[in-house]
Order: C-alpha cells, then sequence, then structure tokens
C-alpha cells in the first residue's frame, strides 16, 4: 500500500493597512510560518513546483501565501515589503484564489462584531447553526465549518494530483478557524463548541500545519488522510 505525506499549512493574513502588509509582518510571516516549514522542504526536496498556495479574493492574503512560500523554499533575497516579493519568482507554484477563503459573502451582525470580536465569534461557534445574532440575519457558522472541510479536502487532492508535497491556505478571522475545526472535527463524536479546543482565536500571522499521510489504496473510496493538526506545540488528530 503507498503512501505520501503532504503538509498543509493554514494561516491568517499579515497585519496590513489599507489592503498592504507591514514590512514586520512579511518578515514575520517568513520567519515563523515559513520558517516552520523549512526542515521538511529540506528533507523531502521540494521545489517551487512542488507547492502550491490558495488565497482570498484579497491582496494581503495572496501576499501572506507568498511570504509563508518564500521562508519556506528560502527564496532570497529575504523580502521586507510586498515590492520585495513581487521581485521574487514564484514560477512553477501553482498559486490561486479559492472564494471559500474569502468573507465577502458572509453575513454578519457587523455592530455588535465591531465592538467585541473575540465574544461575537465565540457565541457564532457556541450555536453553529443559528441564522440570526440579536435579530439580525447572519450565516450560520456551520456553513463556515463545512465550506472550511470541502477546502481542506480539495487543496490535498491538488496536492495529490499535481504530485505536490506542500500547501499554503492563506485567509482570514473565523475562516482559519473554521478550517482548523473542520479538521479537528474529523475524528469527534463530539463537535467543537469552543475555540479554546483548537489553541483559540488565531491572531494576524498566526498559523496551524496540517501534516497528513495518504493512502492509495485499501478504503472504499480509494483514499484517505490520517495525521494530525499541529498548532502552538499541541496536535490534534484528524481523518479527512
Amino acid at each position: 500500500m503507498k503512501t505520501e505525506r503532504k503538509v498543509l499549512l493554514m494561516v491568517r493574513h499579515g497585519e496590513h493597512e489599507d489592503n498592504v502588509l507591514n514590512p514586520e509582518s512579511i518578515a514575520n510571516l517568513c520567519r515563523n510560518a515559513g520558517g516552520s516549514l523549512t526542515d521538511y522542504v529540506r528533507e523531502h526536496g521540494i521545489k517551487p513546483e512542488g507547492t502550491l498556495i490558495r488565497h482570498s479574493d484579497e491582496v494581503r492574503t495572496n501576499y501572506t501565501g507568498k511570504a509563508v512560500i518564500a521562508g519556506a523554499l528560502g527564496l532570497t533575497p529575504v523580502p521586507q515589503s510586498q515590492q520585495d516579493l513581487d521581485a521574487l519568482s514564484f514560477d512553477g507554484i501553482d498559486i490561486r484564489e479559492d472564494g471559500r477563503l474569502s468573507f465577502s459573502d458572509t453575513r454578519f451582525n457587523w455592530d455588535v462584531l465591531k465592538e467585541d470580536p473575540p465574544a461575537y465569534l465565540a457565541k457564532w461557534l457556541a450555536d453553529p447553526n443559528a441564522t440570526t445574532y440579536d435579530g439580525v440575519e447572519i450565516t450560520p457558522y456551520s456553513e463556515i465549518i463545512g465550506a472550511g472541510y470541502r477546502t481542506l479536502q480539495d487543496a490535498l487532492f491538488d496536492l495529490v494530483s499535481g504530485r505536490k508535497d506542500l500547501g499554503v491556505l492563506a485567509t482570514h478571522a473565523s475562516v482559519v478557524e473554521g478550517i482548523a475545526i473542520a479538521a479537528v472535527n474529523s475524528t469527534r463524536d463530539t463537535p467543537v463548541r469552543d475555540f479554546d479546543e483548537i489553541g483559540g482565536l488565531f491572531d494576524t500571522e498566526d498559523y496551524a500545519t496540517l501534516v497528513v499521510d495518504y493512502t492509495h489504496e485499501g478504503f472504499p473510496n480509494g483514499r484517505r488522510y490520517i495525521g494530525s493538526l499541529q498548532r502552538n506545540g499541541q496536535e490534534y488528530p484528524v481523518e479527512l
């Protein structure tokens, strides 16, 4: 039975002003999220052609993904700005927009959200099928989690079908947590209802890494991904 390892890093975009990433944030993304992948890249001899990036419809997520991959692959010169990233060659890397990583179509109670984002998100997840929030129509968080699961499945399929080994999903608050929850829920009888169960909310630049072994045969659908979601020193079993 043939098995291959695949790594998929999910990351919340960096600090920005008017959709332009701050230089310090670009450096942080290269060093931290990107740096966390360098051992895997070196051990497996991964080249640009062996990687992919999926991002939202916002420019800052495109550059976030590129900053992470630049750090992972050790691209030089080390970027300090979006202009530096533009000057680097990303030839061979499969870079695409994925609408499920955006939040432009998500309905929020913006007045409440702006007052206390963590409290809003906690209540949203605690009742994930709710269609209103304090009387305002919203998107149920269960839809965010469901989209996160499909995003994971499709990204992993793209890795396998394209014979790639490393991917980055660059997205936003609430979306990145939904993806992480979808992964963790895959082995739980009781679904996640508190963000502490995935290590808390993601700050800007924060990331989690999905490490899975892909099996080509032996299951009814002919494939299965088994591994773990790794974040802040914690590991959560995953089976997709």
